[in-house]
């Protein structure tokens, strides 16, 4: 989990132009190491139960595909693959048991940001405001869904812990 967040780290940092002429090197480290990460975490997933997503999961991807479909219309295909990435990445993740309620909260929060770059894109005075549709999904993927499906993960553990402890199941 760990490896994850270092490359996302990578990845903003070479995105906004810390390391100057060498951006784009950084943002690509960044990207590969977010990938190792990743392909760890599904080996280290294997033992865990396969199921199918939680209909809430699903139920909010369809609303946040449907949010970007409406922007962009169906023409757009392109476009709305791209909006679907944080969608699809939540409803994966409660696809394996120990992911799945926290997959919820992922969702919601994915959702919840969605909604207010929508409602702020369409209530602007800016000409360049609509840029807001480019780099929401990348948001929502790199640091909404994974922080809030970490914290989701991290406070059922401990609840689940502490029901035991407590010899309550």
């Amino acid at each position: 989990m760990v490896t994850c967040f270092v490359g996302i780290i990578l990845f903003f940092g070479g995105l906004y132009g810390l390391a100057k002429e060498s951006s784009l090197y950084l943002s690509a480290a960044g990207g590969i190491v977010l990938l190792i990460g990743l392909v760890t975490l599904v080996v280290a997933a294997r033992g865990t139960t396969f199921s199918w997503p939680h209909p809430t999961v699903i139920a909010a991807t369809v609303l946040g595909v449907a949010l970007f479909a409406y922007v962009s219309g169906l023409s757009a295909i392109g476009f709305l693959l791209w909006a679907s990435v944080p969608y699809l990445f939540c409803t994966l993740a409660s696809c394996f048991s120990p992911t799945r309620v926290p997959a919820i909260t992922a969702v919601t929060i994915v959702l919840a940001f969605d909604a207010f770059v929508h409602i702020n894109v369409w209530t602007s005075k800016s000409s360049t405001a609509a840029i807001a549709y480019i780099y929401s999904p990348i948001w929502s993927t790199l640091v909404f869904a994974p922080v809030a499906l970490l914290i989701a993960w991290l406070v059922v553990r401990r609840r689940a812990s502490e029901q035991n402890l407590d010899g309550v199941r």
